[in-house]
């Protein structure tokens, strides 16, 4: 897939996000398993991450997977998606528990329970 977004805008978006955790390079290659080289080139601009490492680096930094594929050119922006929302600032921490299928369930029935509520309350 091209990139619709230049190298450098992702380079700059990588580089605050080491910036703002006092990460070195070599620190972020020991995070994300890879070599010290595909930082710098990330960093200079002269590769973008795959896909795939997009969302290593979702994981791994515990950010928004959907950002990180936008800063990267490998998702079109969503006009409708609002990263302050409290809603997308509870993704990342809920991509990075391992659920089971009771958790799921459990919480499925949560979530039901309280919109059941809430439409209750709005028919008052």
């Amino acid at each position: 897939m091209p990139s619709t977004m230049p190298k450098t805008s992702f380079a700059k978006w990588f580089r605050a996000l080491l910036d703002d955790r006092d990460m070195t390079q070599a620190e972020a290659a020991r995070r994300l398993t890879i070599s010290t080289g595909r930082i710098s080139e990330w960093l200079s601009g002269k590769m973008l991450p795959s896909a795939a490492s997009c969302v290593r680096i979702a994981r791994v930094f515990k950010v928004d997977e959907d950002e990180v594929l936008v800063a990267a050119g490998r998702r079109t922006a969503d006009p409708h998606y609002d990263p302050d929302s409290a809603e997308s600032q509870l993704l990342p921490y809920i991509r990075a528990i391992e659920w089971t299928d009771r958790d799921l369930k459990m919480i499925k029935r949560q979530l039901e329970f309280l919109a059941e509520t809430k439409r209750g309350e709005h028919d008052r």
